[in-house]
């Protein structure tokens, strides 16, 4: 073996370090870069409960808000209630007025047909004198 022989020999001896060294920095890219994807997804997933947890709170929010305008509701029904029966009890008293109303022009109906007959009495004793 000669010296060229030699020297091309130990130059195919240093490229093969090269080249594992080459396909060892492959292979370590390769796992940051599986590293990054990882740690990508579990930022989309924190994401993603993060805007859920926004959402339920918000949902949270809307219930509460459409808890208390209930009670506000229910409290406004309270006078409303009250009204409906001051009303109610106006309407019973206009009925009795109106039933009081029919009695008395009864009673005068009666008065009247009394008078009349007591002045036939009359005009009937004058006649008959």
């Amino acid at each position: 073996m000669g010296i060229g022989g030699l020297d091309s020999f130990l130059h195919s001896l240093l490229l093969l370090p090269q080249a594992l060294n080459n396909e060892t920095k492959i292979g370590v890219e390769g796992v940051e870069l599986s590293q990054f994807l990882i740690l990508g997804v579990g930022l989309e997933l924190q994401f993603t409960r993060l805007d859920f947890l926004r959402r339920n709170l918000l949902l949270q929010l809307l219930d509460a808000v459409i808890e208390h305008e209930l009670e506000l509701l229910q409290l406004l029904s309270l006078p409303l209630q009250l009204v409906n029966f001051n009303l109610s009890v106006s309407d019973l008293s206009i009925f009795l007025s109106d039933m009081l109303m029919e009695r008395l022009y009864l009673i005068l109906e009666t008065l009247h047909c009394v008078l009349l007959l007591f002045n036939l009495i009359v005009l009937v004793i004058d006649i008959s004198l």
